[in-house]
């Protein structure tokens, strides 16, 4: 599974380092029971962990299985 089409909430002066626009969503999201069967918990978790890793807010990204 992973988060894709992620748009970056950036100016376009940006000079940081490349954003992905996509990456591999970790197991323990992917795989979590809960989660699987609560769609809308399982994009406001990977929204976080987004926001979190790459430190930078975002506008939106699909997820893939």
């Amino acid at each position: 599974m992973k988060a894709v089409n992620i748009m970056w909430d950036i100016d376009d002066d940006f000079e940081g380092n490349p954003l992905p626009t996509e990456v591999e969503i970790p197991d323990e999201y992917a795989t979590d029971p809960e989660m699987l069967a609560d769609r809308d918990l399982l994009e406001e978790t990977i929204s976080d962990w987004l926001s979190d890793t790459y430190e930078m807010c975002h506008e939106g990204f699909r997820i893939e299985e």
